[in-house]
């Protein structure tokens, strides 16, 4: 049927609008519709745009030109969003108004309106239409017309999302790289599993970002012999009580230099359940090396 059809394209598909132009041809077909179209909200404006139109062939598709529409002017459709309903109606039965003067400069005989939403706020819908009669939709219309909604509805939320988190992974890049420090992102396993590091991870290691995220090598691999059990104590017992962690200690790089190192780290929880560790390691070689160099030349002067 053409709701399985079009929901296993929207499981698979990553673009709203692409999936409009494959689909809505072939839903307008299936249910003898002259038109589908989709409205998005602008939250920033409140504005409410069609942003995607299909039309049954010999049909004009667009007749009065695209334009912004206050939620006033599209009042019916607003108030039967507020109930999570769909708007149905003839021509007729609408109230002077915008919405009723659309329709008529469309040539528009009947409508069914359905909202969609995100994070559960209106954020535009799906309109099908007839030109050719104040068409009675029947109840196997509107479920598929409802089914189909649905589906969109979460392609976008998903779609949202998705764009979101590109758009946050694209921020804490920009920020890593420009940090004077190893930043790092690690998965709350046993080894800390690296899955990020910055450029830096080279210049304090002499390993590359690949040699710890292929998993090749674990940091912990790189704390001094001397320190390594207690190290690794601490932090797990730290961060497993969802504590902030702060820790100074050596570590010995590729080519056996040692180097001190300040650790600063914190949890990332999804439902206060913790998924990852964010971090940074500051060396602090130069700093400890003044302190020794200090430490020697107050005991020379007693001496």
């Amino acid at each position: 049927s053409v709701v399985s059809h079009c929901t296993e394209k929207y499981l698979q598909s990553k673009s709203p609008i692409a999936l409009f132009a494959e689909t809505f041809s072939e839903i307008g077909k299936a249910t003898k519709v002259d038109h589908i179209y989709y409205y998005e909200k602008n939250f920033q404006t409140q504005l409410i745009r069609q942003k995607y139109k299909w039309g049954k062939e010999n049909i004009p598709l667009q007749i009065t030109p695209i334009r912004d529409f206050s939620h006033d002017d599209l009042k019916e459709i607003v108030d039967a969003a507020a109930e999570k309903k769909p708007l149905i109606s003839t021509f007729h039965d609408l109230k002077e108004g915008m919405l009723k003067e659309v329709l008529s400069n469309n040539g528009l005989k009947s409508i069914i309106i359905w909202p969609l939403f995100l994070y559960n706020k209106f954020s535009g819908f799906i309109g099908f239409d007839s030109c050719s009669e104040e068409r009675v939709w029947t109840e196997d219309e509107i479920v598929i017309f409802q089914v189909l909604t649905n589906n969109i509805s979460s392609l976008i939320e998903r779609s949202t999302n998705e764009s979101h988190a590109r758009e946050s992974e694209e921020r804490f890049r920009l920020l890593a790289d420009n940090i004077p420090g190893t930043v790092y992102l690690s998965k709350y396993d046993e080894l800390w599993s690296k899955i990020y590091f910055n450029d830096q991870i080279t210049n304090l290691t002499g390993y590359s970002k690949s040699d710890f995220i292929s998993n090749k090598m674990s940091f912990s691999d790189l704390i001094h012999e001397d320190d390594r059990e207690e190290i690794i104590a601490l932090s797990t017992a730290i961060i497993g009580k969802g504590e902030r962690l702060h820790l100074t200690y050596r570590i010995r790089t590729k080519d056996n230099t040692i180097k001190w190192i300040e650790e600063f780290a914190d949890t990332i929880k999804t439902d206060d359940v913790i998924e990852f560790i964010e971090g940074i390691y500051i060396d602090i070689t130069a700093k400890k090396e003044a302190e020794t160099a200090e430490r020697i030349k107050a005991i020379s002067n007693i001496a």
